[in-house]
């Protein structure tokens, strides 16, 4: 992500969260993956789903099935032919 996303980013998140949290103080930080370990696991998990819708391959997503809670929801299975990203 280059300067100009990551600021769009910002501005985004910053507006949300002052139209939700009715002016209590909040600040945005934002980590990088290897300061937590949790981090680095979601990733992983968002990877795997990933390469499964997108690209068909379901190896990475096979080795977490057995511990996922819940298969993920195939939101875009009765839509209208939109791809979202």
């Amino acid at each position: 992500m280059n300067k100009k996303e990551s600021l769009a980013v910002n501005v985004t998140i910053k507006s949300e969260c002052q139209q939700y949290l009715n002016g209590v103080p909040f600040r945005v930080m934002h980590h990088t993956g290897d300061s937590n370990y949790w981090i680095q696991i979601a990733d992983y998990c968002s990877w795997a789903i990933n390469r499964k819708w997108e690209h068909g391959e379901t190896e990475a997503y096979d080795l977490l099935r057995p511990r996922l809670a819940k298969p993920e929801l195939a939101l875009t299975d009765n839509g209208d032919g939109t791809e979202y990203y």
